[in-house]
């Protein structure tokens, strides 16, 4: 019975673990989000400030990679920020009261029900930070957005 407990204790630490893990992965990409619509926000301003009708290569370069980064932040906001359900720690205390079973049966079942909510955690944490590194991918490319625009508006001249 106590090496019940103990395995109860371990894998609701597990479970918390891994929550926290998909916190930490939330704040990053909201973090990432922030800077990246920050600067995409001030490349387009400095590409609209003063225009006065005309469009210089720099500012269309600006205006071209202010777009890559809007595009970058969409997409954070679909695969990253969006709210999903995640697992939760403890299971309700109505789905633990079986009648004509014993206590280490229900904590037997209640330690499977837990293993599949961490393979579930784990799943989720995996295409969070999966999808996290995928925009800071995408927002490290916006140089060489800038430079392919630059050099196909040399290429035109």
């Amino acid at each position: 019975m106590a090496a019940l407990d103990w395995i109860e204790a371990a894998r609701g630490e597990n479970l918390n673990g891994r929550r926290e893990n998909f916190n930490f992965l939330t704040k990053e990409g909201a973090r990432t989000f922030k800077i990246l619509f920050v600067t995409a926000t001030a490349l387009l301003s400095f590409a609209l400030k003063n225009s006065a009708g005309s469009v210089d290569v720099i500012r269309l370069g600006s205006i071209v990679v202010a777009a890559h980064l809007y595009l970058v932040c969409g997409y954070m906001v679909r695969r990253v920020l969006d709210a999903i359900a995640v697992p939760a720690i403890y299971n309700e205390p109505k789905n633990l009261m079986y009648r004509g079973h014993s206590r280490c049966e229900l904590q037997i079942a209640e330690l499977d029900a837990i293993k599949r909510r961490i393979i579930k955690a784990t799943k989720l944490n995996r295409e969070r930070a999966r999808f996290v590194r995928r925009a800071r991918v995408a927002a490290m490319c916006s140089p060489l957005i800038s430079g392919w625009h630059r050099l196909s508006a040399i290429a035109k001249d």
